[in-house]
């Protein structure tokens, strides 16, 4: 979100999973502090959806259907930051139908970086998670003899790459309106 902000974006979709889910709850509120911390009022900046599809979140057919009913919003945003790489991958496709450009006219960040995120055609700047580090913390705590309580905290990391930059000045969706 920081980085979008810095970017100059200032109408950002969230593309998250179902509130009755952890991971989407601890991912809006890392959204939230972002906006906080820069200053930034929420209400004003962020438009938010529960992306759901027959049931299933954090698929790109969930990440595709929040990116429709986001860009279908009367001032729809200029960039989208989705909870996770499949469902930027949904967006994206999602983005490319409607014959707009990424990130010219779409900026798109993801969550984990996933192996395939920098195989894209555009390749999508994400959030980088230790996750070899995650599997083998957990693997530590699991043979542990379990008579302390641990909790381990890992720093994620943005890695950027072509799916963001600045909004344009000129919004091609208006065009012609």
């Amino acid at each position: 979100m920081r980085h979008l902000l810095d970017l100059g974006h200032r109408r950002i979709g969230f593309v998250n999973g179902p509130l009755s889910v952890r991971q989407s709850v601890d991912r809006r509120r890392g959204v939230l502090q972002a906006l906080s911390e820069a200053g930034e009022d929420p209400d004003k900046i962020l438009v938010e959806v529960e992306a759901v599809h027959e049931g299933a979140s954090y698929c790109a057919d969930a990440g595709a259907v929040g990116a429709a009913w986001l860009l279908d919003d009367p001032e729809p945003p200029t960039a989208l930051f989705c909870a996770n790489d499949q469902m930027a991958i949904g967006a994206m496709r999602v983005i490319r139908d409607r014959g707009l450009r990424i990130p010219q006219d779409v900026a798109i960040v993801g969550y984990d970086d996933v192996a395939i995120a920098s195989e894209l055609i555009t390749p999508l700047t994400s959030v980088h998670q230790p996750m070899r580090e995650i599997g083998r913390a957990a693997a530590d705590l699991l043979l542990s003899d379990g008579s302390a309580i641990q909790h381990i905290t890992f720093a994620p990391e943005l890695v950027v790459r072509q799916s963001t930059q600045a909004p344009t000045s000129a919004d091609p969706r208006s065009a012609g309106e």
